[in-house]
């Protein structure tokens, strides 16, 4: 990362400690062919059976800069076929989600139009696979409508209503996004903290991990003081390691007021290196939460719990995934040029 714009220049490399090694899916080639069809039988391409006025990326290079085919073969290399491209569309749709949201409501400010837009998503996420949804009328709709029944699909009811929970903060943060704003207030930490699980999507990663293993966190010990920490931290560093990769994207280019290393700087007045040196700080104090609680505290948890030997087995492959996604995410930011 670098920043060497006006006085702002950060003087040493940061360093991004991971002690999770990244791995790839095996079928990441698979993905690097789906890639490009499936977003342009969404719509979100032209040259498709859409209107191309449907179309969130114009330019085809700029769609590749997302690198979404690397993005899902390194958060879930254990993935089988199936599921990676479930995962692979997902994340297409994410950002689709998020680029056509900047240009068509944000850059407007059109907060009414933003708010119908994502009231509408909602009906495109019944809880059962076989209701009716309205006909998409824009490439995220589509892509939306193709997704859910995919992904809902065999799961149990607390499942479902839980992803559709997290894809809901999700868009709705990015209203919450849109108000702070047009305020141009900077969040304190703590505030920015909880905004920023649901702009990131951060309360649907568990699921994704969920998908990508075959696996769900016991029943038993989901509930758990320990599992709360552990997802917390999951959730929080994914999300930060993001601002201090997308700072310039986000402040420079599409000047939000909302990123970490923001409400760093605004809170202890200091240059723009050292808040970034600071938030890097934060997010590795973080990913040291997840590997503590992973390493001793769950441990502990089970035993307390009693959790039978097949339990412990999908608990320790569940956060194995967990641990996939964390480097991954952190290998798909050093490489991706979206940023």
């Amino acid at each position: 990362m670098s920043l060497d714009h006006d006085d702002r220049t950060v003087s040493e490399p940061l360093e991004f400690p991971m002690p999770f090694q990244a791995r790839v899916n095996p079928h990441l080639d698979t993905l690097l062919q789906r890639s490009e069809s499936w977003a342009r039988a969404m719509g979100m391409l032209s040259g498709g059976a859409h209107p191309d006025h449907w179309a969130i990326w114009d330019d085809l290079p700029v769609f590749h800069k997302i690198a979404a085919p690397e993005l899902a073969a390194y958060c879930w290399p254990v993935a089988p076929p199936h599921e990676a491209a479930l995962l692979h569309d997902t994340m297409v749709w994410y950002f689709a989600f998020d680029d056509h949201f900047q240009c068509q409501y944000k850059v407007l400010r059109d907060i009414d139009g933003a708010r119908e837009h994502v009231e509408r998503l909602t009906a495109f996420m019944p809880l059962t696979p076989d209701a009716p949804v309205p006909s998409p009328r824009n490439a995220v709709e589509e892509g939306l409508a193709d997704l859910w029944p995919r992904l809902i699909e065999s799961r149990p009811a607390r499942w479902r209503r839980g992803w559709k929970d997290a894809i809901t903060l999700f868009c709705a943060g990015a209203i919450e996004e849109m108000v702070h704003l047009s305020t141009g207030r900077v969040l304190d930490l703590v505030e920015y903290i909880q905004l920023r699980r649901e702009t990131f999507g951060s309360y649907t990663a568990a699921f994704y991990v969920d998908i990508s293993t075959g696996v769900m966190i016991p029943e038993k010990i989901r509930d758990s003081r320990e599992i709360q920490v552990l997802l917390d931290a999951f959730m929080d560093y994914m999300a930060l390691i993001n601002d201090i990769f997308s700072y310039e994207r986000e402040i420079d280019d599409e000047g939000c007021a909302t990123n970490l290393v923001l409400s760093v700087q605004n809170l202890l007045g200091v240059p723009l290196p050292q808040a970034v040196s600071v938030a890097n700080d934060l997010v590795s104090a973080r990913l040291r939460q997840f590997a503590y609680t992973m390493d001793v505290e769950l441990p502990e948890a089970a035993a307390r719990l009693d959790l039978n030997d097949a339990e412990r087995t999908g608990l320790a492959v569940w956060v194995e995934g967990a641990s996939d996604y964390l480097s991954g995410i952190l290998a798909w930011h050093i490489k991706a040029a979206r940023y």
